[in-house]
């Protein structure tokens, strides 16, 4: 059962970045990976190497989905950062 909660997750994840990259940075950025990780205090983070865009999984279950777009939306603006910019 909760893989499958996951994969809606993730689902939802990614078309949540699609509406914020559209919306913010009109198709300049290509679509991460998505992934949820239990590493303790990080709400999220953009990995460079593997193009990973994670999300603590105690953030999608224990938080309201306005406080999960908005850690989305930070991490999408280090995406664009290393991404279109050019900068880590």
């Amino acid at each position: 059962m909760r893989e499958i909660l996951e994969a809606a997750l993730l689902r939802e994840l990614g078309a949540t970045w699609r509406e914020i990259s559209g919306n913010h940075f009109r198709g300049r950025l290509r679509p991460p990976v998505f992934a949820l990780h239990d590493a303790g205090a990080r709400l999220g983070f953009w990995e460079r190497r593997s193009r990973t865009l994670s999300l603590a999984r105690r953030l999608v279950y224990e938080q309201p989905w306005g406080v999960v777009r908005e850690v989305l939306k930070h991490e999408i603006a280090h995406q664009f950062v290393d991404e279109v910019m050019g900068m880590d």
